[in-house]
């Protein structure tokens, strides 16, 4: 004989993330302070050495051909 079934299953408690989901907000945490940084960095002005790209040109030797 088949015993009644009970309802649904339980649900977990909603502050218990499975062990993808706490990987993935780990992930996802390193992305966005990673994304911060560029921003910071870029707003500092960390990219002005490579800005002027002329320089680069001028510094190169002529070609002998």
């Amino acid at each position: 004989m088949m015993m009644p079934s009970r309802g649904p299953a339980p649900l977990p408690p909603p502050n218990r993330r499975s062990w993808f989901g706490a990987r993935l907000c780990v992930a996802s945490a390193h992305c966005r302070l990673a994304d911060t940084t560029v921003r910071l960095l870029a707003l500092l002005g960390s990219e002005r050495p490579f800005s002027d790209g002329a320089t680069l040109v001028e510094n190169t030797p002529a070609k002998s051909g």
